[in-house]
Parts: structure tokens; C-alpha cells; sequence
């Protein structure tokens, strides 16, 4: 007997036929009896279940059917004609086909559409295509006192005309605008554009006047300087010693000094053709400096103090206090000299008389004198070499109670401190080049060495060095601050100390998955002795391979289990494990969700 398939309207789907699989929607429709139902109808339940997940919509979809797109990650119906998302917008460059109440986000212009009575339309921000941003927007900004400050800002294709503000501040050179630095409350205008039509209302300034306006007949309107010339109601006349006429400003009239040689009171007296003044007596009393030639061919010129570049003419007599320079110069250890300049005089080492300083002597920058085969100090103090002072030289050597002894040969550095307990009393090390070294039997490099073997210590018990770097050591460590063994591997991320790790991925090792059995081993923190040291990479991982580190667990461990990889970095007690797949044993209990206990690795 047939089956009648209704839709939830009651219409009719179709009609299934006894033992027959119905395929005219995206499930399989079954009739009475048909062989392999349970395949079809599980199926059926699980295309319901994903939403028919899958890159493509399902085929001979009906009204109203659900289709997850998995490379957009999202939902969408259909409405009898075609898909359109649910609960989000369409992408696109251009118009999509839209039901009413469909968004569609332009990119281009990052604008956002509403479809409504056949037609998309626009909700905002206001923007033309295939130009940059053309709109109003609100924007934050700082002045230069670190303050916030709320505008508007008027964008014609990504440049700025106009800023509004409520409050008048400085932009911080932070957020800058181009064209604006001042804000004014109210409305600024770009620094490069202008304003142009009609304003009503108060300008304190501008570049013109509407109306010229005429000041003494001459236009004006503020665009450029004018000349304004008075016109004369009354004569100008020429006073004393004027020569020169009187004018009315008529015509133009050149006025000048009389400065004859002519001896009369009141008269102004001038320089000649030659620069001379030519007048009588001259009484003055003359402050500050006077300069210039002074001619008298008889009478007598008193002064308290004179000063001259140069005297010519009759022997001057008196007594001079002082003199810029020696008449004749004078020889100093074989230098002229004659008081006009500075002078070096040179002194030959041969020439110093005495061996004791004086005692007001700190430093001496004496370069050579003589040969120095042997220095002592005997007081406390600093010994420096290749510098002027203590502060910038490259050796310094102080000397505190003991007084040491610096001897060199031809590649070697000695110092010998005063020591009663080794032979001859001394106690010495060396500074030795390549050359020195390989003939002691050492490698072709510079060492410093003691002189006696398995005598002197680096650093004590109580006074330690902090750190020692070197590519390598040789001799007997007795001790070690950590727990394991480690080698270094290439890793494809940055893992933290506890991770544990599995060979494979994109370089070495990688995170561990569950019970794998290709397990490398946990991410150490401070290993004791790591091998592989000089492994490069982006990221390299230090694996224990022997001894105590901690691990990420999950669940619960007793002390003593086996543990393998249980994913995600963590590992798992196991009392069965399978070959190769074994971490190592827990050091301690844990009954928890996840935390970090003590493991011995290596061990099975």
C-alpha cells in the first residue's frame, strides 16, 4: 500500500510506493518494505542533524530547508528560489538577490544594506564607491596635555575639510590631522582649503574688504599696502646755517648743513672732504672712548690714561705699567719669545733634575723617560696603564695590604701576590698568548694558568663566582643543582616545561596525541646535563631522557603508576601499557582534573 507524503501546509510531496527509495528532495524517502531502510533512514537523521554541512548546498532542496555552509561558517534557508543566510549578511561587491529583511555588507565602502520591498537599502555610514571615505564621522582625540577630546570630522575621499568641536584645544602630535593643529570651538577649516559663498554673523578677520573704502582719495580694500602722501597748508622754512630755500611742498627742495670752517658760536662744525674737522679750540669733557687722529702743532694735550694701537712720531717718556710684547724676543730652551702669544716649551727628559716629586703631584703625563724594568708600590693606591686616569683606563690594578708584582715577557703577563704557603713565597698566574699555550702543551689559544698544577682555585665556598660561560668543560663535576637528562629538538611551536611531546609534525616533535606510541618525552625545565645544545631553530625543546622533571597529568595517579600521552600535552596513568608508548613512572599521587606532579623518566 502507497504512502502520501504531505508538507506541513497539507500539501502534497508525493506518493512512495511499496519497496521503492523516493530521491525528488535531499533525503531518501522510504516506501512500505524496502530492503536496507535502517543505512537510508540513519543517514537521513544525520543530514538533519549537520544541517546538510558541506561546501555545496544539499540538491532538490524544499521551502524552508536549513543548509550549514562550512566555508563561510553559517546557517542559511531557502525560500523556494534560492539560499539566503539567517542571522547574518551577505558579503559582496555587488547587489545579492534579497528577501525582505536580508543584510548585505559592502566592503568596499564598509557600508551595511537592509533588503525591503523588492529594493536594498542603505542604513550607513554614508560612503561612495570607487572613492575613499566621503562622510561624517565621530572621532577621539588627545591635546597636547594627554586630554580626550569629542569631534566631528568632515572626510571628502579620505581628506579632511572640517573639524567640529565643542571645546577649543592643540592636537597632541600623537593623533595628528593633516591641516588642523589649532581647534577652535565650533567649526575649523583646514589650513589648506577655504570657505567660500555668503556668512552672516561676526569675523574677526579677513583678507578683504567687501566695499573699498578711499583714505585720502586713494581705494583701498586690505589686499595690498598704500602709500598715503598729507597734502602741505602752510610754507616750511629753512632756519640757521640751512642752505637751502623755503617750499610749500609744491615742488621738491633739497636741504643741507653749512659746515664752512667758519668760527662762530652756534655753529655746527663738520668733517671735511678729508675727514678732518677744521674749527677753533674745542672744549669738552669727553666721556667714554674717543677715537680718531689728533694734529696740533703747538699747546699742550694733558690725559689721565691713554691707550693706542700704534704711537708714531716723537720718543714718548713716562713709566708704562705694562706691554703687549717684548721689543726684542727672547729665546726659552731654544723658543722665540715675545710676550705676543702662548708658547710650548719643550724639556728633555735628560734635563730634569731630582727623583721626588712634589707632594702636591697626583697625576704625571709623561709618554717616555728612560727604561722602566722594574715598578713597586709601597703604599696604598692604584696602578693604571693606557690612560690618563683611573677612571678610563684599560687596566687598573689595585693595591690593597699585598703588594703585588707585574712582570712581561715577549707573550706572557705574570702577576705574583706574596703568599707563605706555596714555594719561593709567592703565589703567581700568567696571561699567556696562542704561542705560549702550545708549547706548555695547551690548544693554539690564550689561557690564563696557574703556574703550579692543582694548587690554585677559582673563587671559594664562601665567595663564589655567579656564572662561568663556555662552550665546554673538562674535569670532575661533583655535584649538579638539577635532576635530568635532556637533548634538544626541533619543535613546530613553543611548548612549556611538563608538555609532553611525540615525534612527528612539521619538524621533530610535536604536541603528544592520546596513547600514541611515538612518544618522545616531557619538556624539561632545568636540565643537569643537556645534550645537543647547539640545535637552531624557531622553537627548540629540551626533552628528559633520564632522571626526575615534572609532567602536566590528568586524572588520577597513584605513586609508582606507569604513565602514557593523554593528549593535549598531558599524560595519564596506565596499568597496561603497550610497547612504546610509556612516559615513565609518577614520583607522587594526584586525584584531580589536571596539574603538574614529579616523574621519572626513562624508566619502564
Amino acid at each position: 500500500m502507497a504512502y502520501i507524503i504531505n508538507r506541513f501546509n497539507g500539501t502534497q510531496l508525493v506518493v512512495l510506493e511499496d519497496g521503492t527509495l523516493n530521491t525528488s528532495t535531499s533525503l531518501g524517502l522510504l516506501g512500505r518494505n524496502y530492503t536496507g531502510y535502517g543505512e537510508v533512514q540513519n543517514e537521513n537523521f544525520l543530514f538533519l542533524l549537520e544541517n546538510f554541512a558541506n561546501s555545496n548546498p544539499p540538491s532538490r532542496p524544499i521551502t524552508g530547508q536549513t543548509w550549514y555552509n562550512v566555508e563561510t561558517k553559517s546557517l542559511n534557508i531557502y525560500d523556494g528560489t534560492e539560499w539566503g543566510p539567517v542571522g547574518s549578511a551577505f558579503v559582496a561587491s555587488v547587489e545579492p538577490t534579497g528577501f525582505d529583511g536580508s543584510l548585505w555588507y559592502k566592503p568596499e565602502t564598509d557600508q551595511l544594506h537592509v533588503y525591503e520591498s523588492g529594493a536594498w537599502k542603505l542604513i550607513g555610514p554614508e560612503g561612495l564607491d570607487g572613492f575613499g571615505a566621503t562622510k561624517i564621522r565621530s572621532k577621539k582625540v588627545l591635546d597636547i596635555d594627554d586630554v580626550n577630546h569629542p569631534i566631528l570630522e568632515v572626510l571628502v575621499n579620505d581628506v579632511t575639510l572640517a573639524v567640529m568641536s565643542a571645546t577649543t584645544f592643540t592636537l597632541n602630535a600623537i593623533n595628528p590631522i593633516t591641516g588642523f593643529e589649532e581647534i577652535k570651538s565650533g567649526i575649523t577649516i583646514s589650513s589648506s582649503k577655504s570657505f567660500n559663498g555668503t556668512l552672516d554673523g561676526n569675523a574677526f578677520s579677513a583678507t578683504r574688504l567687501q566695499t573699498p573704502r578711499d583714505i585720502n582719495g586713494v581705494s583701498f580694500n586690505g589686499q595690498s599696502d598704500i602709500t598715503i602722501k598729507a597734502s602741505t597748508t602752510n610754507s616750511l622754512i629753512k632756519g640757521t646755517y640751512i642752505s637751502g630755500s623755503s617750499f610749500d611742498g609744491s615742488s621738491e627742495v633739497t636741504w643741507s648743513v653749512d659746515a664752512s670752517p667758519s668760527n662762530i658760536i652756534g655753529k655746527v662744525v663738520a668733517r671735511d672732504s678729508a675727514g678732518d674737522f677744521e674749527a677753533g679750540t674745542i672744549t669738552a669733557d669727553l666721556i667714554g672712548n674717543v677715537t680718531g687722529n689728533v694734529t696740533a702743532t703747538s699747546g699742550t694735550s694733558t690725559f689721565n690714561r691713554v691707550e693706542a694701537v700704534e704711537f708714531v712720531g716723537a720718543t714718548l717718556s713716562g713709566n708704562a705699567l705694562t706691554a703687549s710684547r717684548f721689543e726684542i724676543p727672547r729665546k726659552i730652551n731654544g723658543v722665540d719669545f715675545d710676550g705676543s702669544q702662548d708658547v710650548t716649551v719643550p724639556v728633555l727628559g735628560t734635563n730634569v733634575t731630582g727623583n721626588i716629586l712634589a707632594s702636591n703631584v697626583q697625576q704625571s703625563s709623561l709618554t717616555s723617560l728612560g727604561t722602566l724594568t722594574e715598578l713597586d708600590i709601597s703604599v696604598l693606591g692604584n696602578l693604571t696603564f693606557g690612560g690618563p686616569s683611573t677612571t678610563i683606563a684599560p687596566l687598573v690594578i689595585n693595591v690593597d695590604g699585598i703588594i703585588p708584582k707585574i712582570k712581561g715577557n715577549a707573550g706572557v703577563i705574570k702577576v705574583e701576590v706574596s703568599d707563605t704557603s706555596q714555594p719561593g713565597n709567592v703565589s703567581t698566574f700568567s696571561f699567556i698568548n696562542s704561542t705560549e699555550s702550545l708549547t706548555l702543551g695547551g690548544p693554539f689559544a690564550p689561557a690564563l694558568v696557574p703556574d703550579s698544577e692543582d694548587v690554585a682555585n677559582l673563587g671559594i665556598s664562601t665567595n663564589k663566582w655567579n656564572n662561568v660561560h663556555a662552550n665546554y668543560f673538562y674535569g670532575i663535576a661533583t655535584s649538579a643543582q638539577y635532576a635530568d637528562l635532556a637533548e634538544n629538538y626541533v619543535a613546530d611551536a613553543s611548548y612549556e616545561p611538563g608538555t609532553v611531546l611525540e615525534f612527528g609534525g612539521e619538524f621533530e616533535v610535536t604536541l603528544a596525541e592520546d596513547a600514541t606510541s611515538k612518544v618522545a618525552g616531557v619538556v624539561t625545565t632545568n636540565p643537569a646535563y643537556l645534550m645537543n645544545s647547539d640545535c637552531k631553530g624557531d622553537n627548540v625543546a629540551a626533552i628528559a631522557l633520564q632522571g626526575r622533571t615534572p609532567c602536566k597529568v590528568r586524572g588520577k595517579v597513584e605513586k609508582g603508576d606507569m604513565l602514557i600521552s593523554a593528549g593535549s600535552g598531558f599524560a595519564r596513568s596506565c596499568r597496561s601499557p603497550q610497547v612504546g608508548t610509556v612516559i615513565g613512572k609518577a614520583l607522587e599521587a594526584f586525584n584531580g582534573i589536571e596539574g603538574i606532579i614529579e616523574v621519572a623518566v626513562g624508566r619502564i
